[in-house]
Protein backbone atom coordinates (compact mmCIF):
# COMPACT_ATOMS: atom_id res chain seq x y z
CA UNK A 1 0.00 0.00 0.00
CA UNK A 2 1.51 3.28 -0.83
CA UNK A 3 -0.10 6.45 -0.09
CA UNK A 4 -0.74 9.13 -2.52
CA UNK A 5 -1.47 12.93 -3.16
CA UNK A 6 -5.07 13.35 -3.08
CA UNK A 7 -7.89 16.19 -2.79
CA UNK A 8 -7.68 14.80 0.82
CA UNK A 9 -4.38 15.99 1.15
CA UNK A 10 -4.76 19.39 -0.32
CA UNK A 11 -7.89 20.11 1.38
CA UNK A 12 -5.58 18.65 4.82
CA UNK A 13 -3.36 21.13 3.98
CA UNK A 14 -5.42 24.28 3.18
CA UNK A 15 -7.11 23.19 6.91
CA UNK A 16 -3.77 23.17 8.50
CA UNK A 17 -2.61 26.53 6.88
CA UNK A 18 -6.15 28.03 8.39
CA UNK A 19 -5.73 26.70 11.92
CA UNK A 20 -2.08 28.01 12.16
CA UNK A 21 -3.79 31.51 10.84
CA UNK A 22 -6.47 31.64 13.78
CA UNK A 23 -4.09 30.00 16.45
CA UNK A 24 -1.48 32.96 15.21
CA UNK A 25 -4.20 35.74 15.49
CA UNK A 26 -4.15 34.63 19.21
CA UNK A 27 -0.89 34.72 19.85
CA UNK A 28 -0.21 37.78 18.32
CA UNK A 29 -3.26 39.43 20.63
CA UNK A 30 -1.54 38.51 23.36
CA UNK A 31 1.55 39.59 22.76
CA UNK A 32 0.65 43.26 21.55
CA UNK A 33 -1.29 43.24 24.93
CA UNK A 34 1.64 42.53 27.02
CA UNK A 35 3.74 45.02 25.33
CA UNK A 36 1.61 48.05 25.48
CA UNK A 37 0.74 47.31 28.97
CA UNK A 38 4.52 46.94 29.93
CA UNK A 39 5.25 50.13 28.14
CA UNK A 40 6.24 53.74 29.46
CA UNK A 41 6.68 56.82 28.34
CA UNK A 42 10.21 58.48 29.93
CA UNK A 43 10.96 61.99 30.30
CA UNK A 44 13.80 63.41 31.64
CA UNK A 45 13.52 67.12 31.35
CA UNK A 46 15.87 69.53 33.07
CA UNK A 47 14.37 71.03 36.31
CA UNK A 48 15.00 74.61 35.53
CA UNK A 49 12.81 74.40 32.37
CA UNK A 50 10.03 72.98 34.70
CA UNK A 51 6.82 74.62 35.62
CA UNK A 52 6.18 73.29 39.00
CA UNK A 53 7.85 72.38 41.86
CA UNK A 54 9.43 68.64 41.69
CA UNK A 55 9.42 68.65 45.16
CA UNK A 56 7.73 65.37 45.31
CA UNK A 57 10.37 63.40 43.57
CA UNK A 58 13.28 61.61 45.48
CA UNK A 59 16.72 63.38 45.08
CA UNK A 60 19.09 61.20 43.97
CA UNK A 61 22.99 61.40 42.24
CA UNK A 62 23.27 59.71 38.92
CA UNK A 63 25.96 57.19 40.49
CA UNK A 64 23.48 55.58 42.19
CA UNK A 65 21.24 54.70 39.48
CA UNK A 66 21.89 51.11 38.46
CA UNK A 67 24.08 50.58 35.23
CA UNK A 68 20.66 50.44 33.44
CA UNK A 69 18.79 53.06 34.69
CA UNK A 70 22.04 55.06 33.93
CA UNK A 71 21.78 53.69 30.46
CA UNK A 72 17.77 54.51 29.81
CA UNK A 73 18.82 57.80 31.40
CA UNK A 74 21.38 59.02 29.38
CA UNK A 75 19.36 57.23 25.99
CA UNK A 76 16.53 59.25 26.89
CA UNK A 77 18.56 62.33 27.59
CA UNK A 78 19.88 62.23 24.04
CA UNK A 79 16.88 61.20 22.55
CA UNK A 80 15.33 64.88 23.27
CA UNK A 81 14.41 64.18 26.67
CA UNK A 82 11.06 61.51 26.13
CA UNK A 83 11.40 58.08 24.55
CA UNK A 84 9.04 55.01 24.98
CA UNK A 85 10.22 52.00 26.83
CA UNK A 86 9.55 49.32 29.78
CA UNK A 87 8.05 51.28 32.52
CA UNK A 88 10.32 49.90 35.12
CA UNK A 89 13.15 50.83 33.45
CA UNK A 90 13.86 53.51 35.60
CA UNK A 91 12.70 54.90 38.61
CA UNK A 92 10.92 58.21 38.94
CA UNK A 93 13.17 60.57 40.59
CA UNK A 94 14.78 64.14 40.39
CA UNK A 95 18.51 63.20 39.38
CA UNK A 96 21.80 65.14 39.58
CA UNK A 97 24.00 64.92 37.08
CA UNK A 98 26.77 66.69 35.60
CA UNK A 99 25.98 69.77 38.06
CA UNK A 100 22.59 70.09 36.54
CA UNK A 101 19.55 68.04 37.67
CA UNK A 102 16.80 66.46 35.65
CA UNK A 103 13.10 65.29 36.27
CA UNK A 104 12.94 61.70 35.39
CA UNK A 105 9.08 61.13 35.33
CA UNK A 106 7.51 58.05 33.74
CA UNK A 107 4.15 58.08 32.03
CA UNK A 108 2.08 54.73 31.56
CA UNK A 109 0.58 53.42 28.22
CA UNK A 110 -1.97 51.27 29.87
CA UNK A 111 -4.99 53.86 29.86
CA UNK A 112 -4.51 53.07 25.49
CA UNK A 113 -4.15 49.56 25.83
CA UNK A 114 -6.68 47.11 25.85
CA UNK A 115 -7.23 44.95 28.55
CA UNK A 116 -6.69 41.22 28.38
CA UNK A 117 -9.68 39.54 27.37
CA UNK A 118 -9.63 35.90 27.46
CA UNK A 119 -12.07 35.13 24.27
CA UNK A 120 -9.39 37.19 21.86
CA UNK A 121 -6.83 35.35 22.99
CA UNK A 122 -7.78 31.78 24.14
CA UNK A 123 -10.65 31.26 21.76
CA UNK A 124 -8.25 31.90 18.53
CA UNK A 125 -5.75 30.04 20.31
CA UNK A 126 -7.81 27.01 21.04
CA UNK A 127 -9.94 26.86 17.62
CA UNK A 128 -6.44 27.16 15.57
CA UNK A 129 -5.15 24.31 17.43
CA UNK A 130 -8.36 21.82 16.66
CA UNK A 131 -8.36 22.72 13.18
CA UNK A 132 -4.81 22.18 12.35
CA UNK A 133 -5.17 19.08 14.47
CA UNK A 134 -8.11 18.47 11.73
CA UNK A 135 -6.21 19.41 9.08
CA UNK A 136 -2.98 16.97 10.13
CA UNK A 137 -5.32 14.42 9.82
CA UNK A 138 -6.33 15.00 6.37
CA UNK A 139 -2.95 15.69 5.03
CA UNK A 140 -2.18 12.06 5.61
CA UNK A 141 -4.45 11.37 2.57
CA UNK A 142 -6.65 7.92 2.15
CA UNK A 143 -4.80 4.66 1.23
CA UNK A 144 -4.90 3.37 -2.17
CA UNK A 145 -4.92 -0.33 -2.95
Amino acid sequence: MSRAVTRWTYLGLTVLLVGLLVAGSGAATHLEERRCAAAGVVSVVPTAELDGSPDGYDRVDFEELTAEEQRVFRSVRSAGGQALTDRDAIREAVVSYENETYLVAVATASGSCTPWDRERVLVPLVAGLVVSAVGLVLVRGREHD
